[in-house]
């Protein structure tokens, strides 16, 4: 007779509840939540961005401003596209969909922090203070200006060439914000950049550590030489009048930039006279003579009586 055996299956159901592809706070993954900036007080040109991490469980959403924010993958970030110069500040917060309950589950679910970034939005300026426009200037001078930024600056140039640098290269964030590098004064001996036909145009910008000034077109004439004049008539050599009845005194001048006045001097050695324009005198006299015009020509004097 065969015996009839009474077999019992006991099946086991684990259920692990599931929200948007993310496990759901439980003993195995509750933490606190919590938020941070990896890039805080970085300084940035415009767009300029702010970042960090985000640590919890389960769906989460980041809601930061202002600026455009979004969060995936545990990193959150924010673009700013505009914003006024100096030190920008927002606040980012953490929401973590925790559904357990206490005591499985820790109390925080929200975390927030405040994100701040320094923004340079604006380029710089530069000025010339001397010389003035348009002048005739020696070239022993210097010109002098001065440049001005809202952050920091940190180099002017002149016709590409380097003038002064106030911060080293790698000074943007060390010597961030610092007054003494928002306005300084420049200068530069004209003979380094002065070459050329006049009148001579120099190109002069300023920087700062992401802009630089639009270009400042600055002209003047610099004279470079001290005019030359010789007296051909007389001759030295043969110390004579080429007609002594007709005694005219005539030469040649040049100067790089040009001549503006001419005086002669002419004294009797023996009598110890010079003339006046019309007549000897005891004493010393000048007389005036008519530039030439332009950079060089000939020039005499014709008012010297026999």
């Amino acid at each position: 007779m065969k015996k009839k055996v009474l077999i019992s299956i006991l099946i086991l159901i684990f259920y692990a509840p599931f929200v948007y592809g993310e496990i759901l706070c439980g003993l195995a993954c509750c933490l606190d939540t919590s938020i941070s900036q990896t890039n805080k007080d970085s300084f940035q040109n415009l767009p300029a961005s702010a970042g960090g991490i985000y640590e919890g469980c389960g769906f989460t959403t980041v809601t930061a401003g202002p600026g455009d924010c979004g969060a995936s993958a545990h990193m959150w970030s924010c673009k700013i596209n505009s914003a006024p110069s100096g030190l920008f500040t927002g606040n980012a917060t953490y929401h973590a969909d925790c559904q357990a309950t206490p005591p499985d589950c820790y109390k925080n679910a929200t975390a927030s922090t405040e994100f701040s970034i320094y923004i340079d939005a604006v380029p710089p300026q530069v000025s010339v203070n001397f010389p003035s426009q348009n002048s005739i200037v020696p070239v022993e001078e210097n010109m002098i200006g001065e440049a001005s930024d809202d952050m920091q600056l940190t180099s002017v140039k002149v016709n590409s060439g380097l003038v002064e640098e106030f911060l080293p290269s790698d000074g943007c964030t060390k010597y961030l914000n610092r007054s003494d590098l928002k306005k300084r004064e420049w200068t530069i001996p004209l003979s380094k950049v002065a070459w050329g036909a006049n009148p001579q145009t120099f190109t002069i910008r300023s920087y700062d550590c992401f802009y630089a000034s639009p270009p400042l077109l600055y002209s003047f004439t610099v004279d470079s030489y001290s005019p030359i004049i010789t007296i051909d008539e007389p001759s030295t050599y043969t110390n004579a009048w080429t007609d002594p009845d007709n005694p005219i005194i005539k030469g040649y001048a040049s100067d790089d930039v040009g001549i503006d006045k001419m005086w002669l001097i002419i004294k009797d050695e023996t009598a110890d006279r010079c003339w006046n324009g019309s007549a000897w005198q005891a004493g010393s006299a000048i007389v005036s003579i008519n530039a030439p015009s332009g950079t060089s020509s000939a020039w005499e004097y014709t008012g010297l009586t026999k």
